[in-house]
């Protein structure tokens, strides 16, 4: 058989401080000096996760992936655009991470591409934390990575039960060691070996589960917007404390901001709406209105958990297209 090179697409956040982008930057260079990763890479290309779906469907038409990675919820859109006809490729992996998608979206994805697809559990603090097996459980990297599932009062939880959060400690950070680090997912440690013969542990991770919102377009078309994409509207902004989307409305949402102190709470505000705002104009949805909460962030009463985009309506109330 003829060696085939690697093409990786990678869809996430772009610049700043972000840990994927920093990471295929830093493999896409050693690729350019390694005579080896260019034998087996043919190109390692990265797409910001803000870009409008349509053009990031043209994009992945045009680079032709055999190795795809991204959001989750990034994911689940494509594999929507596969299935409508309007994606067309084949990749060989599809990976993703960064964000919890249900079983039903795992499944659309894998009938969508047809092929193995692998989820992967990490964060800036902590590069590799555990990586999916075919049975879809999370195996820890436990050569360079300690899990520790805990209560509200950071007790031990029994393996079979959702903890309250997880600590991490970082095994190979010695130029800045993570231990004991409180990740802020709920996780639930399987009690009995995995069918798939890996030995390492096994977990099932409630991470970042943020609502996609969905708003229709003046030409009719439903626009699905990945939470994920407003981390890399908002984490950056100096002088921003915390912040939460909530979309209230069909072509509306509101934002909670806190901000470091009053003096700058105008400008912050200004600042946090034209990103906002641009972003839905760049999306084709220039008619959703954005205002600000009277209120702060906020803990979900029911959960405790601290969720930065959500619905807070039902998606049926979705007005159809007008006709002529």
């Amino acid at each position: 058989n003829v060696f085939k090179k690697v093409r990786w697409l990678n869809i996430s956040a772009t610049g700043d401080h972000f840990g994927s982008c920093a990471s295929f930057t830093r493999l896409e260079n050693v690729r350019k000096r390694s005579p080896f990763m260019r034998m087996a890479f043919d190109e390692i290309r990265t797409v910001s996760v803000t870009t409008p779906l349509p053009e990031l469907v043209e994009e992945v038409n045009r680079f032709q992936p055999s190795l795809l990675f991204g959001y989750s919820t990034v994911i689940v859109s494509l594999a929507q655009e596969q299935i409508a006809g309007h994606l067309h490729i084949k990749p060989s992996i599809v990976s993703m991470g960064g964000e919890w998608i249900s079983d039903t979206d795992r499944q659309q994805i894998a009938t969508a591409f047809h092929c193995m697809v692998r989820d992967a559990y990490s964060s800036v603090e902590c590069a590799a934390i555990a990586n999916s097996c075919e049975q879809g459980w999370l195996h820890v990297c436990s050569e360079r990575t300690i899990v520790e599932p805990v209560d509200e009062n950071y007790q031990p939880v029994p393996p079979g039960e959702q903890s309250y959060t997880v600590l991490i400690t970082d095994l190979i950070g010695h130029v800045q060691p993570v231990i004991r680090y409180d990740q802020g997912d709920s996780v639930t440690l399987r009690p009995d070996p995995c069918p798939c013969g890996n030995p390492f542990p096994a977990i099932r991770v409630m991470g970042r589960k943020n609502d996609m919102l969905r708003m229709r377009s003046a030409d009719g078309s439903l626009k699905q917007l990945s939470p994920m994409t407003f981390y890399v509207l908002l984490d950056m902004i100096s002088g921003l404390r915390r912040w939460q989307v909530i979309q209230n409305g069909p072509l509306s949402v509101r934002l909670r901001i806190e901000t470091t102190s009053p003096e700058i709470d105008a400008q912050i505000w200004e600042i946090v709406y034209q990103r906002v705002t641009d972003y839905f104009v760049r999306q084709g949805l220039p008619a959703v209105t954005v205002e600000r909460a009277s209120e702060l962030p906020m803990q979900d009463p029911k959960t405790g958990k601290f969720y930065q985009v959500r619905v807070k309506f039902e998606h049926e109330e979705l007005p159809s297209p007008q006709r002529s």
